[in-house]
């Protein structure tokens, strides 16, 4: 027998569970400082302990959480009470750390002799920590407003990243907690961790409680409209039992309402399924892109370099390549996460079918015919050429694997209307006027579960090491980004189609520029103005510049770029900078340093889409922008032809 769903109920201990084990986290700390005993202060006697005000915090927290019940107000002022109160503490500290001025926090409860541990001072509240204990602190005010789900939603985010932070100093321990001694910097105890850790799990439980209900309720109605269904349906043959006809036509009815209610039921889950993994898929690959770009820029810079002997070059030279592979891959992570960047035109989609032919005929081999069944009167789309163009490519190489022996594969394209009954029979479609194009082979085809899972992330039926399995995944979010919308249809042994639908629009279509050819890299004397808060691209980014002539005034965040704009007497000929940066973002540093030097041109750079600068994956008009991880080759040639752009 299938076990039910768990009862609210359940869930609720859990996140009680927690917060009760914080507490007795916090309170053993508490003891241990009383008792003087190095084990309950912080696990084991050679490590950092957990500092009094943050074992306080961990148990007041723990007993206020433990007790909150929604239903009652009086515990959720308690709760609101203490999640304040560790607001303000936490920001005293934090303070301390930004000013340089002493309040003395950690004696404000406590009295207990000043200790060390190698450089480290004891019983201090580290910064990481004071830093998660406000977003613990939000995230408990937050998840006492249960009955709005974007509180719950900043909540469960806010407690997700507290519960990261817990679990990644946790493992820092088990990966040489030594080191985490030897500067005089305070670290965060393992105790302190592990304590983060439960309590942030404790929180994003709470937190989901609603979103658990509000599911429950709808799943409740679906039910209970599928039992109302069925109740008209016998009652109807009930009244119509002398008419044979009737009765077998009501049948027929009652059987597609059920397999298309069971039918947007499934692809409601799965596009929720692949909606949360590109969440988590585009985060990671947006960490990714700022190490690729200093491995493969250090890289090229060596290579350039003279002196270097041909072993040498050799293996910087597959260092350098296994960069570009990995930046390959994280730019698939972001096309399925819907995070990348894309430059849409009025776009013909026969064109570029027909431009993409013969590069089509050397992926494909020779075994495989290809035809297409292009219609010369559809309407244009708004699209990036290159990413229909990747779309092409991944669902060509798909159909070749799944022909060994060879085969054929059809494109085609036409104008289509999907009217509404089509529309409530798929999610995320809208009846409408589109143009689709569709590529179908003769190859193996899948049967219905390989179909639900083709376009995860990693899903590949591939023999290990040949291929990724992002392919479709890459495909499924350039088209979701584009505003379109894909659909498989495939059989075993009779082959596989894939349907895409693009909006149509009205304009004529852009025509593509050709490729540079290989030049020598473009060199310049004008002044540059770089902004990056991460340290090792930003000195990646001014070695390159430097490497072209460039004089380069460097800035680790907004307001340092805004002081060296103010204290430079010379001219400033390009404002290069990131677009997420802490304190201040790119685009308000340009606007900032527009005020004093007014015309200044910008280059953003980034390595994911940012509301910033771009709407919906799409880069507002007359934006620069260069996408990480980038080459010098890149580089170079963008700031030259923005710095030439806006020559007078």
């Amino acid at each position: 027998m299938k076990p039910g769903p768990w009862p609210i109920s359940r869930y609720e201990l859990i996140s009680r569970t927690c917060a009760l084990l914080v507490a007795v986290i916090g309170l053993g700390a508490l003891i241990g400082w009383f008792a003087g005993s190095g084990i309950l202060r912080g696990i084991r006697p050679g490590y950092i302990p957990m500092a009094p005000n943050t074992a306080l915090i961990f148990f007041l927290l723990g007993i206020f959480f433990a007790i909150h019940d929604s239903s009652s107000r009086r515990s959720l002022v308690l709760v609101r009470i203490a999640a304040f109160v560790t607001i303000v503490l936490v920001l005293v500290r934090l303070s301390e750390y930004f000013t340089g001025a002493d309040f003395r926090v950690d004696r404000w409860f406590f009295q207990f002799e000043a200790e060390k541990l190698g450089l480290a001072p004891v019983g201090k509240m580290a910064f990481f920590t004071a830093a998660n204990f406000l977003l613990l602190g939000l995230a408990l005010f937050f998840v006492t407003f249960s009955k709005h789900s974007w509180t719950n939603n900043i909540a469960q985010v806010l407690s997700i990243v507290a519960a990261f932070m817990g679990l990644a100093f946790s493992l820092g321990y088990l990966y040489g907690a030594p080191l985490m001694y030897r500067g005089a910097s305070i670290p965060m105890a393992l105790n302190t961790a592990i304590a983060f850790l439960i309590l942030g799990s404790g929180i994003l439980v709470r937190a989901s409680v609603t979103d658990i209900a509000e599911r429950r309720q709808v799943r409740e109605a679906v039910q209970q409209a599928h039992h109302e269904l069925e109740e008209r349906v016998n009652e109807r043959t009930a009244e119509l039992r002398r008419a044979l006809a009737s009765l077998e036509a009501e049948m027929v009815e009652r059987k597609q309402a059920e397999e298309t209610l069971q039918k947007t039921e499934d692809q409601l889950r799965q596009s929720q399924k692949l909606e949360a993994v590109g969440r988590l898929a585009g985060g990671v690959a947006h960490d990714f892109n700022n190490l690729l770009t200093v491995i493969t820029g250090y890289s090229e810079l060596l290579l350039i370099k003279r002196g270097l002997d041909d072993a040498a070059c050799e293996k910087i030279e597959e260092i350098r390549k296994a960069g570009v592979r990995a930046a390959s891959l994280t730019r698939q992570l972001l096309a399925f996460s819907r995070k990348q960047v894309l430059q849409p035109v009025v776009l013909d989609l026969n064109s570029l079918i027909e431009g993409t032919g013969k590069m089509l005929g050397r992926l494909i081999g020779e075994d495989i015919q290809i035809t297409t069944v292009l219609r010369p009167e559809i309407k244009r789309i708004h699209a990036d050429p290159g990413q229909i163009e990747q779309v092409i490519v991944n669902l060509a190489v798909n159909a070749r694997d799944a022909m060994p022996q060879g085969g054929k594969i059809t494109i085609e394209t036409a104008n289509v209307e999907l009217d509404n009954q089509y529309a409530a029979t798929h999610i995320a479609v809208r009846a409408g006027h589109y143009v689709m194009i569709s590529l179908s082979d003769t190859g193996t085809g899948m049967d219905e579960k390989m179909q639900k899972q083709i376009f995860e992330p990693f899903f590949t039926t591939k023999e290990m090491g040949k291929g990724t399995g992002l392919g479709l995944s890459t495909v499924y979010g350039i088209v979701k980004q584009s505003g379109g919308n894909i659909w498989v249809y495939s059989e075993v042994g009779k082959g596989t189609t894939f349907k895409i639908y693009f909006p149509q629009v009205e304009g004529d279509a852009e025509s593509r520029l050709q490729a540079a050819q290989a030049s020598p890299l473009p060199q310049g004397t004008e002044t540059i103005l770089l902004a990056e808060d991460e340290r090792m691209v930003r000195a990646l980014t001014r070695e390159n510049l430097r490497v072209c002539g460039y004089q380069v005034l460097e800035a680790a965040n907004g307001e340092d770029a805004l002081r060296v704009s103010r204290e430079y007497k010379g001219e400033i000929h390009l404002l290069l900078t990131d677009v997420v940066m802490p304190r201040m973002s790119g685009r308000e540093l340009a606007e900032r340093v527009a005020e004093g030097r007014p015309g200044l041109p910008v280059l953003y750079v980034s390595g994911f889409t940012d509301d910033a600068i771009v709407h919906h994956g799409v880069l507002e008009p007359g934006t620069e922008f260069l996408e990480k991880p980038f080459t010098l080759n890149a580089l170079a040639r963008k700031v030259r032809q923005v710095l030439d752009k806006h020559q007078p």
